[in-house]
């Protein structure tokens, strides 16, 4: 009876983990690039009217690129809201991929501006 009850609690502890992501980690990632590379657009280059608007309009667009619904990406940013680990993990992913990003950004700046010295100004 002992080990009956004890592979209960056994059974009963393994089941109690946390629940899988609905989208894989990697791809999540990929997705909340998008989402913060289409909000940053919004905010930087639009007035203040257009900017709900365009939302809609950008985060269509993300979900299709990604292949996912409304209700997946909605379901995905509440298992990652549920879960204070997942959240950082992400986060801190999502910092690494924006850093690498940016860099590319500077790198390319930078490129062009050496690039251009000695070439003569407008008149």
């Amino acid at each position: 009876m002992i080990r009956l009850v004890a592979f209960f609690l056994f059974m009963a502890m393994i089941s109690c983990g946390k629940p899988d992501p609905p989208i894989p980690q990697k791809d999540f990632i990929k997705v909340m690039l998008d989402v913060h590379l289409a909000e940053a657009i919004i905010n930087n280059h639009h007035p203040i009217k257009l900017r709900d608007s365009l939302y809609s309009v950008y985060m269509k667009e993300v979900l299709d690129k990604h292949s996912l619904s409304k209700e997946e990406f909605e379901m995905a940013m509440d298992h990652m809201l549920s879960d204070p680990d997942y959240l950082e993990l992400i986060y801190n992913e999502l910092s690494v991929e924006i850093t690498t990003w940016q860099d590319a950004l500077d790198d390319n700046i930078t490129q062009g501006e050496t690039q251009s010295k000695g070439k003569p100004k407008f008149k």
